[in-house]
C-alpha cells in the first residue's frame, strides 16, 4: 500500500512560496555631523561668532520619555565650556514684580498644570541660575509687571497663553538688543526652542525674536536648538522636518549629531541618556 499512496501525496505539497522582493534600499541621511561631545560644538559655535547665542530647549514634560532633559545637560556640559566669553545669562523665567496678587496668583499655580512641566523643572532652573554666577557669568530673569499680569489673566482667571508668549518673546527680546546696544556684552538667552527661532514656522513667527535680531545684526546671532532624542521622537510636527531621520541614525553613545539647516541655525540632538523615571 505504501509505494502506492506515495505519488499521490507528492502531489498534495503545497506549491514553494513566490520569491519576495528585495527590500528597498535605505533613503540617504540629510547632511549631518557626528561630534565627540561639547567641546566639539563650542568649537563650531565660535567659529561663527556670536555676540548673542540664543539656545532652544524642547521643554520635558511629566508623561515625556524619561531621559536627561536639556536644560540639564547644558547646565552640566555646555555652559562651563560657553562660561568664558559669555557675560550674562538670560533664563526664560519669569518674576513679578510683587504685589500683583492675584493674577500673578494663578500664573504660578496654574501654569505648571497646563504645560505638564514636572516638579523639578523650578529646581533645574535655580540650579542654571547658580551655576551660571559661579562661573562668571550673570544669570537674568524676566520681570513681569502687574500690567504685564493683567494682560496674560483673563476676567475670568484663566491664563492667555497667546498674551502670555507675546511677552515673553518682547522681554526676550528686550535683552538680546541691549547686549546688541553693549559692546563688551556677550549673551546666552536660554528658553524654549520657539522664541529663539530664526526660521519660525508661520503660525509662531509671532513668538521669535530671533528673526528681527538676527536682520538687525545678521553676524550677531546664532541660533542653537537642543533636542533630547527620544522627547524629539515624539513630536508630531517634528516628523516634517528634514532632519527628523537622524533621531534613528546610528550612533555612538555619548556622541551628538548636528544638523545645520543653515551656518547660523543648528539643531543638536542629544545623547540618549535614560533617568529614573
Amino acid at each position: 500500500m505504501l509505494p502506492s499512496l506515495l505519488p499521490a501525496l507528492l502531489c498534495c505539497r503545497a506549491p514553494a512560496p513566490p520569491e519576495l522582493p528585495p527590500p528597498p534600499p535605505a533613503l540617504p541621511l540629510p547632511p549631518h555631523r557626528v561630534l565627540a561631545g561639547p567641546e566639539e560644538l563650542v568649537e563650531v559655535i565660535g567659529g561663527l561668532g556670536p555676540r548673542l547665542l540664543g539656545v532652544g530647549e524642547l521643554h520635558a514634560t511629566v508623561d515625556g520619555p524619561a531621559e536627561t532633559p536639556a536644560i540639564a545637560w547644558f547646565t552640566d556640559r555646555l555652559l562651563p565650556l560657553l562660561a568664558p566669553s559669555a557675560t550674562d545669562l538670560v533664563v526664560e523665567t519669569w518674576v513679578f514684580e510683587g504685589g500683583c496678587g492675584a493674577q500673578e496668583e494663578t500664573v504660578a499655580a496654574t501654569l505648571p498644570e497646563d504645560t505638564r512641566r514636572p516638579p523639578e523643572t523650578e529646581d533645574a532652573i535655580v540650579r542654571l541660575a547658580r551655576r551660571a554666577r559661579e562661573l562668571g557669568v550673570e544669570p537674568r530673569a524676566l520681570e513681569l509687571s502687574c500690567g504685564d499680569g493683567a494682560l496674560v489673566v483673563d476676567a475670568q482667571g484663566r491664563i492667555v497663553y497667546d498674551q502670555l508668549l507675546s511677552a515673553l518673546t518682547a522681554k526676550l527680546g528686550a535683552f538680546a538688543r541691549e547686549g546688541l546696544a553693549t559692546p563688551a556684552a556677550c549673551l546666552v538667552l536660554y528658553g524654549g526652542a520657539v522664541h529663539n527661532d530664526l526660521h519660525p514656522r508661520p503660525a509662531l513667527a509671532t513668538y521669535s525674536y530671533a528673526v528681527d535680531i538676527a536682520a538687525q545684526a545678521p553676524e550677531a546671532y546664532v541660533e542653537l536648538d537642543l533636542y533630547p532624542r527620544a522627547a524629539a521622537r515624539t513630536q508630531a510636527a517634528f516628523a516634517e522636518e528634514p532632519w527628523f531621520p537622524l533621531l534613528d541614525a546610528p550612533v555612538t553613545p555619548g556622541r551628538l549629531v548636528l544638523y545645520e539647516r543653515d551656518p547660523r541655525s543648528l539643531i543638536v540632538l542629544l545623547p540618549e541618556v535614560a533617568t529614573a523615571p
